[in-house]
């Protein structure tokens, strides 16, 4: 992607994903903020990109809560005098088995990414929407077969990003969704794929997922 200075809005700055995600981007000549639920993790990761020499701020938010979504997004907005980029990151998948779980155990590992995308989404969309144009980038652990609750979750996280993606088109605003097999594993693959999916080369994709499935490559390669 060639260099540019759009603004982005970058969740989960606590996670490697979401740092690498802002560095690289950062790179390409954004403007980043970095968002986390704690304040020092998302101004240690804005701390980070600036001593390579790039713009970055950290702010507060809990994606789970909308009135604070919608301040830090409208505050990184203000900052910035502009929106373009949301980066949505869910850093982890439940895994447990799914008869072990409990009540509260079901409800919350399966309710708090969903809920934190859809804020994140609605958030950027309301800013982009008044500008004519934006790019909303989703990224979710890919859960294996084997995993009824992590594979809903990702299941309803690739569904969003469809359904956003068409609603949202006639508005300027693309949705796309990247899906790792581990968001954990490797960040600078993701990081690559979310550059790609913001460039212009991505630029008639929307509502659809680019699944990185590092691991797989390489076992493919290796046969």
């Amino acid at each position: 992607m060639p260099p540019d200075a759009r603004a982005v809005f970058v969740t989960a700055a606590g996670s490697l994903a979401g740092q690498a995600i802002g560095r690289r981007l950062a790179l390409d000549g954004a403007s980043v903020a970095f968002a986390d639920a704690d304040r020092g993790v998302a101004c240690a990761a804005a701390e980070a990109v600036r001593a390579g020499g790039g713009l970055a701020a950290g702010f507060a938010m809990d994606l789970r809560d909308w009135a604070s979504t919608r301040r830090a997004v409208q505050a990184a907005r203000d900052g910035w005098s502009g929106l373009d980029l949301l980066v949505n990151v869910v850093d982890d998948s439940p895994t447990a088995p799914f008869l072990a779980l409990s009540e509260d155990d079901l409800a919350d590992p399966f309710d708090a990414p969903l809920v934190g995308l859809m804020h994140g989404v609605r958030a950027a969309a309301e800013h982009m929407r008044a500008a004519g144009a934006g790019c909303i980038v989703n990224v979710f652990p890919l859960s294996g077969d084997d995993h009824a609750l992590g594979g809903a979750m990702a299941g309803g996280a690739e569904m969003l990003t469809r359904a956003a993606g068409v609603e949202l088109a006639p508005l300027g605003i693309r949705v796309t969704g990247v899906a790792a097999t581990s968001v954990r594993e490797n960040p600078s693959a993701i990081a690559d794929a979310v550059a790609f999916a913001v460039s212009s080369d991505a630029s008639y994709v929307t509502g659809s997922t680019l699944v990185v499935a590092e691991r797989h490559a390489r076992q493919w390669h290796a046969r």
